[in-house]
């Protein structure tokens, strides 16, 4: 007997999730972005790297990262490129 799986309903958003970022120096002055979980802090993650800038991160409705806010404990804030930084190093 050929049976069909019921139907699932699907929706068209998927759950947004915030996650946390910093833009760290390496070598030659190229600027790497690393995300993180929110549970960390920037100052955890920061470690003993040279950070240029620092703050939250998620994934729009059409997939691409946007940034913004501030890391308080480093004294840096998200910068308008580090949008197109997160997009060219962290999409294929």
């Amino acid at each position: 007997m050929n049976t069909v799986p019921p139907k699932t309903k699907t929706t068209s958003a998927r759950k947004r999730v915030r996650s946390k970022y910093i833009i760290i120096i390496k070598h030659a002055g190229t600027e790497v972005p690393v995300v993180f979980s929110p549970v960390l802090s920037h100052k955890q993650m920061a470690g003993m790297t040279e950070v240029e800038s620092a703050g939250y991160c998620e994934l729009d409705i059409a997939g691409l990262w946007v940034t913004g806010g501030r890391a308080d404990l480093l004294g840096l804030s998200s910068r308008p490129q580090d949008t197109d930084i997160l997009n060219a190093y962290l999409l294929l």
